[in-house]
């Protein structure tokens, strides 16, 4: 059994944070495929969730300065990508007969998926933030 007393928390949260994009990313292509992949940006999330899983495992195995930078730089861009992400759901589900009631949140497009794909890329973002630059 490897001890994890040398194991610091930043590198915990980054092997959490790309596992956690794997799991968000099989969600995400599921709910797009449902979707029938009708706007090209449905595809941004499936295909940029396996970079953020690679990159949060990497970084927990190695880091290193320049590592640090591209990480901050793609979990940066995960970040604006969930967000634009979150707009394109809320816009869709405005679209829907009788607009933004209740029942058109239940049923329209998930407005925490994209929140949750922002969410954990500001995560990864601390994590490398605390790792290579507090530390």
């Amino acid at each position: 059994m490897v001890s994890w007393d040398g194991w610091p928390f930043e590198r915990i949260a980054l092997i959490f944070t790309g596992l956690a994009f794997g799991m968000i990313t099989i969600q995400v292509f599921l709910m797009h495929l449902g979707g029938a992949f009708h706007k090209w940006q449905m595809w941004s999330p499936v295909l940029y969730g396996p970079v953020l899983m690679i990159l949060g495992l990497g970084l927990g195995v190695k880091m290193s300065a320049e590592a640090a930078t591209a990480g901050l730089v793609l979990f940066g861009i995960g970040l604006l990508g969930g967000l634009g992400g979150a707009l394109y759901h809320l816009k869709a589900i405005g679209q829907y007969i009788m607009g933004y009631t209740l029942r058109n949140y239940v049923e329209g497009p998930p407005l925490v998926l994209p929140a949750m794909f922002a969410a954990m890329s500001a995560f990864g973002m601390l994590a490398v933030y605390w790792g290579a630059y507090v530390r």
